[in-house]
């Protein structure tokens, strides 16, 4: 769909910061980024905070929350990142086809 580098432009419907706790009083953050490509169907893509900063997912958290710093443009890097590997994964999949 997608195969060149050429910048995709994309739509951000949505983006939240979930969290679970796993562990006791040990917070996991999750960013759910829900983004369209054109007239395609909205996608969603699931971000674990660990991935971007393995140690400092509370800092990124807060940096999210006031869209500035360090951490948060490496977030920005990586979420990009991650949305066009979707966008590659969703070009090549084929729906499965059932008989009901």
């Amino acid at each position: 769909m997608f195969r060149n580098k050429e910048p995709i432009e994309v739509a951000i419907l949505d983006e939240r910061i979930t969290t679970t706790y796993p562990q006791p009083n040990k917070p996991f953050y999750t960013s759910i980024v829900t983004y369209r490509v054109g007239d395609n169907l909205p996608r969603s893509i699931f971000i674990p905070l660990t991935a971007v900063t393995n140690e400092k997912a509370e800092d990124l958290r807060k940096q999210l929350d006031s869209k500035s710093g360090k951490l948060y443009e490496e977030y920005l890097t990586y979420r990009a990142k991650k949305i066009r590997e979707d966008i590659e994964k969703a070009g090549t999949s084929k729906p499965e086809t059932v008989k009901v």
